[in-house]
C-alpha cells in the first residue's frame, strides 16, 4: 500500500536533495569570500524573504508528488483487496506525500541557511515578527497547491503527471492576466479563478502583498480551506473509482 509511496517518496527526495545540493555548491562557488553589499551596506534580511523561497521549493515538491495516488490506477484493485477501508488507503498515501513535501521544506532552509553562511549575511537576518503567519500561509498554499493537482487528476489518473505540470503554467499565467487589459467580463473571470490559485494568495514577506484583497488572517482561512475540501474530495473520488 503506502509502501509503494514511501519508496517513490524517497526516489524524488533523493533527486530533489541532490538538485539543491548541486545548487547550494554553484551558488557557494560564486560567493563565498564576497560579502554581500547593497549601497555599501550589508543588507538586513527579513527571515520572512527566506520563507518565500523555501514555499517556492515546496511549491515545486508539490506538483512533483502529486501524481502519486493516482498512480495506482493500475494496481487499484489489489489495493482494494487489504484489510482497510479505501479511504484510509488514500489518506496513507496523502499523508506520505506531504511528509515529503515537509523534509523537502527542510532541505531548501538548510540549504538557504548554508547559502547565507557563504555569502557572509547570515547574521543580517532577523525575525519581522510576522514570521508565523508566512510560515502558516507557505505550508497552506503548498497544501493547497498539492490539493488541487490531486482532485484535479482524480478521475483522470492517467494525465495525473501533465495535470501537476501544467498547474505551473496555469498558475502563473493566472496572476499576470490580472494586470492585463481585459474586458470586464473576462476580467471578473480570471479573478474568480484566482482564488484557486495559490500564487494569488502568497505574498512571501509582511510588505509584498498577495494579489487578492483581504485581512491576512481571512485569506490564510480560505487557503487552508481549500486544502482540506480538495483533499477530501480527491479522496473521495479516488475510493469511489471503478476498478
Amino acid at each position: 500500500m503506502e509502501y509503494v509511496e514511501i519508496q517513490r517518496s524517497r526516489r524524488i527526495l533523493t533527486w530533489f536533495t541532490a538538485i539543491v545540493a548541486v545548487g547550494v555548491v554553484l551558488g557557494g562557488i560564486g560567493v563565498v569570500g564576497h560579502h554581500m553589499h547593497v549601497n555599501g551596506h550589508v543588507p538586513a534580511i527579513p527571515a520572512s524573504a527566506l520563507i518565500a523561497l523555501v514555499a517556492f521549493g515546496t511549491f515545486i515538491l508539490a506538483a512533483i508528488v502529486s501524481p502519486g495516488l493516482n498512480n495506482e490506477e493500475s494496481t487499484i484493485a489489489i489495493s482494494w483487496t487489504r484489510p482497510m477501508s479505501r479511504d484510509q488507503i488514500a489518506w496513507r498515501y496523502v499523508a506520505v506525500d506531504l511528509i515529503t513535501i515537509a523534509i523537502g521544506a527542510l532541505v531548501v532552509a538548510c540549504a538557504i541557511v548554508v547559502e547565507c553562511a557563504l555569502a557572509g549575511v547570515l547574521g543580517y537576518v532577523f525575525f519581522d515578527g510576522k514570521i508565523g503567519r508566512v510560515v502558516l500561509e507557505a505550508a497552506g498554499c503548498t497544501a493547497m497547491w498539492y490539493g488541487l493537482c490531486l482532485v484535479a487528476a482524480a478521475r483522470m489518473p492517467e494525465r495525473a503527471g501533465l495535470i501537476a505540470g501544467l498547474s505551473w503554467g496555469a498558475f502563473i499565467v493566472l496572476v499576470i492576466l490580472v494586470a492585463v487589459p481585459l474586458p470586464p467580463v473576462l476580467h471578473g473571470l480570471v479573478m474568480a479563478l484566482n482564488y484557486l490559485n495559490p500564487l494569488a494568495y502568497f505574498s512571501g514577506s509582511d510588505k509584498s502583498g498577495s494579489l487578492l484583497a483581504g485581512p491576512p488572517l481571512l485569506k490564510m482561512f480560505a487557503v487552508w480551506l481549500i486544502a482540506i475540501v480538495a483533499l477530501v474530495a480527491a479522496v473521495r473520488l479516488w475510493s469511489t473509482r471503478e476498478a
